[in-house]
């Protein structure tokens, strides 16, 4: 396979677990792994193709954990660490559009029940799990974007007010 149409996505970081999870630290811009497609993995110069198990797939900021459907144990997971992983580059998405800034960033938050949240900063964009992240009176408050529905939205007043998940705020 030709190398020029492939992207490095990440490194196999680590293993995870004794049933062949992986960690992959993943390249900027942070891309999403597409798990429809197999991802390639360079052992010795060779790139040998291996699909993911999507139900094994959880992101963390600038990782992600996940199985290879033919990984079963931590020793052949572990072999892995350190290997380059690349993907077809035309089947990548770096979502462009989620890195400018957020349409209600610099808004006043409230919850549902009229709870000063704090200020609107951004969205921390990590794939699959976008973060709203609110300054709490100097606490970051990182609240999942697909658990949010917002209820009303005053633009005028630069004020926003959201459902968030129950006991988020106690944390």
């Amino acid at each position: 396979m030709d190398r020029g149409n492939l992207t490095k996505i990440a490194t196999v970081y680590n293993y995870l677990g004794s049933n062949g999870g992986v960690v992959l630290n993943i390249e900027p811009p942070y891309l999403e792994i597409i798990t429809e497609e197999p991802v390639l993995v360079d052992i010795d110069g060779y790139l040998v193709p291996f699909f993911i198990d999507e139900d094994s797939v959880f992101y963390n900021k600038k990782s992600v954990s996940l199985r290879f459907t033919t990984i079963k144990t931590q020793k052949s997971a572990s072999s892995l660490i350190g290997r380059d992983v690349y993907a077809l580059t035309e089947s990548l998405d770096t979502d462009d559009e989620d890195e400018e800034s957020f349409e209600y960033e610099g808004y006043t938050a409230y919850d549902h029940h009229n709870n000063l949240l704090g200020v609107i900063t951004g969205i921390d964009v990590i794939p699959g799990n976008p973060q709203l992240v609110i300054d709490n009176n100097g606490k970051e408050l990182l609240v999942p974007a697909l658990a949010v529905e917002v209820i009303d939205v005053d633009d005028k007043a630069k004020q926003i007010t959201i459902s968030i998940p129950e006991g988020l705020t106690d944390i």
